[in-house]
């Protein structure tokens, strides 16, 4: 909420107690987008998984110790899923939505999508070597790899890579994915916050405000309201204040208009 608050250049005011269960909700609704976004974009690296392979493979016909340095490389790359295929569509449909707005979208996320397969790959192959090992560590037969504490310290290192690994599958995409307001603007829409295309009632002092051409005198309201289309409500649902967006002009404008003098109309959909 911070975060899409400094986005937008607004922050909620009039919070009460009540109002946190509603914090609650946005809260989940960001975690839900954002876990969507980070699964579609690892399964879409996952399936890419045969032309990084490969790549590598040309890079060790060219460079044959880069083929040693795969050969001793502590983690082995994760296997093609069938499942990744689902996730994929998703990280697809994703990428060629945003590349709407910007077409750096096309190429950049694919490639983070490839850099977050290699972490999914650590991560996997650190749970299937730790299986392993501790299968040999609390095995009571004694042999040469449960004396030596080389094995006891690769467990250790593998615990650490166990753990970090999906810290940086969750952080990498928001950090570095370039479309983190894109992913804030759509777990605020899922929570109801942002409305893209509403009917809003505004009534005086505050519709005096309002850019005249976005005025609908064809649709009815209430006596006392103007009714406008065109605006964007980029804050609703909690505190005392709703705020608007819209264009007038070559400018961009941003209103807090109190509840109370303003009623939003979701159009079907929203």
């Amino acid at each position: 909420m911070v975060a899409y608050s400094l986005r937008i250049g607004r922050f909620p005011q009039g919070l009460t107690l009540g109002d946190s269960l509603l914090l609650l909700m946005a809260a989940i609704c960001f975690g839900a987008v954002a876990s969507l976004f980070i699964f579609s974009l690892v399964s879409l690296g996952v399936t890419l998984s045969p032309l990084v392979r490969m790549a590598l493979w040309f890079a060790t016909k060219l460079r044959p110790k880069f083929a040693k340095t795969m050969i001793d490389a502590p983690y082995a790359l994760a296997p093609l899923s069938w499942f990744a295929g689902l996730g994929a569509l998703f990280a697809v449909l994703i990428i060629f939505a945003l590349a709407q707005r910007d077409l750096s979208v096309a190429w950049n996320l694919p490639l983070l999508s490839i850099a977050l397969y290699f972490i999914y790959s650590v991560y996997a192959s650190a749970g299937s070597q730790l299986v392993v090992l501790s299968k040999i560590v609390e095995s009571p037969v004694e042999t040469s790899l449960r004396a030596d504490y080389g094995t006891r310290d690769k467990i250790s290192k593998l615990k650490v890579a166990r753990w970090a690994a999906p810290l940086l599958i969750v952080s990498t995409p928001l950090v570095a994915g370039g479309v983190t307001g894109e992913v804030l603007d759509a777990s605020m829409r899922a929570a109801k916050i942002r409305i893209e295309s509403p009917v809003i009632y505004v009534k005086q002092p505050y519709s005096s405000l309002m850019p005249k051409a976005l005025a609908n005198a064809a649709l009815p309201s209430p006596s006392g309201y103007v009714v406008y289309k065109g605006v964007r409500v980029l804050f609703h649902g909690f505190g005392t204040v709703t705020v608007l967006a819209f264009k007038e002009g070559q400018r961009h404008r941003t209103l807090d208009i109190p509840n109370e003098y303003i009623i939003v109309e979701r159009s079907q959909g929203e």
